[in-house]
């Protein structure tokens, strides 16, 4: 797909050109971004020097499953171990209780989508993925889901897959009401999901499949708190070549339709070899702000060997 004009692309003007399209015109005003899917290696260095960055479209979060939810929190910073502890006695001093539903019914992801699309409602950009899920018994047959309750009132979930074929236990889907969002009740679920894919011998954990640009759908918090964990993001086309995902050339010509601050993950050099969570591709960080003298501390991660 390529043409001239941009299109609208949930709240963002997103114009998409083939790569001598990008390179033959002049880009000012036409768009918010201009995005090259797949463009041939032999033009990356001159779209590069047009500005556009090359990156993946979309990266999948991985690390490995801690043997003890201890040795997790021993490799994160103090400030996380801290609301890890926090979060606990948050669930502790409300009443609350997290249970793990080993397998997801029907009728338990209907109670979660209640809360899910309570939660999308509210986001600029939301996309409410989870309702491609076939909401019957056997298309729930790979999905588990671990439930903060109060009462018996649902008022967060994470919905979790582990199909027997993958060497990773996915984290699918995350939604809470939010009172108990602000209280961070998902680091308490996701321990709880990690003891589970210990139970069931998940070598690995996912954290979800993102878009690189941070700001739009997916915000930048979104970026911190999977690094701050300690998962490594990779090109999706990199460990599922038959999915949609692919590389890309994008230039943000206009940051206003993005959050503040907006971030682009981009491939710090070209890939001579296919990036996996065991053995991350460096990338580039592009902190998107017409704010001067930003803060880049916050944006630190080990697979970022540079940030600007």
């Amino acid at each position: 797909m390529s043409g001239n004009g941009a299109e609208d692309y949930y709240g963002l003007r997103r114009c998409i050109v083939t790569a001598q399209e990008a390179l033959d015109r002049r880009w000012a005003d036409d768009a918010d971004v201009v995005v090259v899917p797949d463009p041939p290696r032999e033009q990356w260095a001159s779209l590069q020097a047009a500005g556009f960055r090359i990156k993946p479209g979309w990266v999948t979060w991985g690390r490995p499953t801690p043997a003890r939810a201890e040795d997790f929190l021993a490799g994160l910073s103090k400030a996380e171990r801290r609301n890890f502890r926090d979060v606990r006695r948050y669930v502790d001093t409300q009443g609350l209780t997290i249970e793990v539903h080993a397998r997801l019914t029907p009728e338990l992801f209907a109670e979660f989508l209640v809360v899910y699309d309570a939660q999308i409602a509210a986001m600029p950009h939301g996309l409410p993925a989870a309702h491609g899920v076939d909401a019957t018994e056997a298309g729930l047959a790979d999905f588990f889901l671990v439930a903060a309750r109060a009462g018996d009132e649902l008022i967060a979930g994470v919905v979790c897959r582990v199909a027997a074929s993958d060497l990773a236990m996915r984290i699918a889907f995350s939604a809470a009401r939010p009172q108990v969002r602000q209280a961070m009740i998902s680091r308490a679920l996701y321990l709880a999901a990690f003891e589970e894919a210990r139970r069931r011998d998940f070598a690995w954990i996912s954290l979800g499949t993102d878009p690189t640009l941070y700001g739009h759908i997916a915000q930048a918090g979104l970026f911190t708190f999977k690094s701050r964990l300690g998962f490594v993001p990779v090109p999706l086309h990199h460990l599922d070549p038959n999915d949609n995902g692919c590389d890309e050339a994008e230039l943000v010509l206009n940051t206003e339709r993005l959050s503040e601050p907006a971030l682009s993950l981009c491939y710090a050099r070209p890939p001579d070899r296919r990036g996996t969570w065991a053995d991350p591709l460096p990338m580039r960080l592009d902190v998107l702000s017409p704010a001067h003298g930003l803060d880049l501390r916050p944006y630190r991660a080990s697979f970022v060997t540079e940030a600007s």
